[in-house]
């Protein structure tokens, strides 16, 4: 065939099969999203399936920049740590209102709240105030601080101009 007769190429996505994840084969997809949902932390969830968690930050980079099909792994991975979180809370909520929670928890649920506050910090931990004084709970005391105007800094590089 002629080249000047062959049909134009269709724009758009090529046809076949989606790309892949770099270096991650399904099953590896399907266990780490398995871990995360079970509450795995992320770097523990990369080193079960021989990732770099490195590897994984740089797939949440080519996400951010709507790269396929890595922004849908990363909405994935979201999806999973959010279904741990939110079966949590409802334990929690649950045990707060003494409604049963199913499987009877003889702790109760301190150790629940622990391992939110150590797996998402941002959301979870509890905000501390610290206050600091000086000796005895009296204020701190800070050193005056002197004021030197540079010649170099002030207006027209007139040392006496004010500026």
């Amino acid at each position: 065939m002629d080249k000047s007769k062959r049909p134009a190429k269709p724009k758009g996505k090529p046809a076949g099969r989606p790309p892949k994840l770099a270096g991650m084969t399904e099953e590896d997809k399907t266990r780490f999203l398995a871990l995360l949902r079970a509450g795995s932390p992320q770097n523990w969830a990369c080193k079960a399936i021989g990732f770099t968690y490195e590897t994984l930050e740089n797939y949440r980079t080519r996400a951010a920049d709507g790269e396929e099909p890595y922004a849908e792994f990363i909405r994935e991975v979201d999806r999973a740590q959010a279904g741990y979180v939110i079966e949590r809370l409802r334990v929690l909520d649950a045990d707060a209102i003494g409604a049963p929670t199913g499987e009877k928890r003889e702790r109760g649920n301190g150790d629940i709240k622990w391992v939110l506050e150590r797996l998402f910090p941002k959301d979870f931990a509890p905000i501390s105030k610290q206050e600091v004084t000086g000796k005895d709970g009296a204020p701190l005391a800070l050193p005056a601080v002197e004021v030197i105007r540079l010649p170099e800094l002030s207006k027209d590089g007139d040392p006496d101009a004010e500026g």
